[in-house]
């Protein structure tokens, strides 16, 4: 009669262990979000800063920048790159959530989500619902793209 008993509770052992390990695991992987998303949004604003400077200087006039006001989560870009055309775009990162915001004018606004890459142990982002962290982009590319976009759009 406790034979049915005992299986039970191995049963049921044996499902909220798995339960736990799944929870701590994604504690963990919240953990790594929080704090590797802090470090790639301060990697991609300190490229993008970097990329002004050196594109304004090879362009030879002002015509990209980054402010940020020594906000830790938000930061400025404005292009002008001739007389008619003038972008500024407010880039923000919620780290609860794990997004970059991009909100351009005139443009509209991108999201990213930023996704960690268990294998690398490092953060990529993702645009709009993509869940394809192989086509992620790094800090670095991402800057790269928009840079791109802040300068070449009509």
């Amino acid at each position: 009669m406790t034979e049915w008993l005992d299986d039970l509770v191995s049963k049921t052992k044996q499902h909220y262990e798995d339960q736990k390990a799944k929870e701590a695991t994604f504690l963990e992987e919240q953990r790594l979000k929080k704090a590797l998303g802090k470090v790639f949004f301060k990697d991609l604003r300190d490229g993008l800063k970097t990329y002004a400077e050196k594109f304004n200087k090879k362009f030879g006039s002002e015509v990209f920048s980054v402010e940020d006001d020594g906000l830790p989560d938000e930061f400025i870009i404005s292009s002008k790159p001739d007389q008619k055309h003038k972008w500024t775009a407010t880039v923000t990162y919620g780290s609860d959530a794990h997004r970059i915001e991009i909100n351009r004018s005139p443009g509209g606004s991108q999201a990213f989500s930023l996704s960690l890459v268990s294998d690398r142990g490092s953060i990529v982002a993702l645009y709009g619902n993509s869940t394809d962290v192989e086509k992620g982009q790094s800090a670095e590319k991402l800057g790269q793209n928009i840079m791109a976009s802040m300068l070449l759009t009509p």
